[in-house]
């Protein structure tokens, strides 16, 4: 943090008990995308909370927070698992997309971020459906799902290439831990 703000500026937070939080709870993830300033209150809040609901997540969903560093905003990303889909309501008709994953823009407050994730993952814990209004976020982007059908009685490897493309054959022994945020993927709606 340092390097990116500055010692007095970090000095500053540190004195006003600002802690740097490592958004992914790993304490060796120093990249700038996993790195923000938050309260020490709120970052007991998280410990307590998103750190501990997150894990059990992860058969449905890899959950990740990050902040932009450039626009200092935050991003919810989802990445599914397990089917879900997208329900939006285009010319009042009802068009349901199956995700790969959905990312959720937040202004710069953390608290407000935390807040939501932990609602979503409450959600997702319980199988309830995710209503995007309900939530602060500002805008949300998504990746479509794609599917690859098996041979009859042929099973697809973890690792499959079709049309030029790699795709990561998800099941109970291949999952998605985390996949990088919006502003660094190019395949999103």
């Amino acid at each position: 943090m340092c390097f990116w703000y500055g010692k007095n500026t970090v000095d500053k937070m540190r004195d006003s008990r600002f802690i740097i939080e490592h958004l992914d709870n790993n304490p060796h993830n120093c990249s700038i995308e996993n790195l923000a300033f938050a309260h020490e209150e709120l970052n007991k809040a998280k410990a307590f909370s998103y750190d501990k609901t997150r894990p059990e997540l992860i058969a449905k969903v890899a959950m990740n927070i990050y902040k932009n560093f450039e626009t200092q905003e935050f991003e919810i990303n989802l990445a599914f698992n397990q089917l879900y889909t997208l329900t939006l309501d285009e010319n009042n008709t009802n068009k349901t997309i199956p995700l790969n994953a959905l990312f959720l823009q937040y202004p710069n407050d953390f608290e407000i971020v935390l807040h939501n994730a932990n609602f979503i993952a409450t959600s997702l814990k319980r199988e309830l459906s995710l209503n995007i209004d309900g939530l602060n976020c500002y805008s949300y982007k998504y990746e479509v799902a794609k599917f690859l059908t098996a041979p009859p009685g042929k099973t697809l490897p973890s690792l499959v290439k079709h049309n030029g493309n790699w795709y990561l054959i998800l099941n109970e022994k291949s999952r998605l831990l985390a996949i990088a945020p919006s502003w660094k993927r190019k395949t999103l709606v």
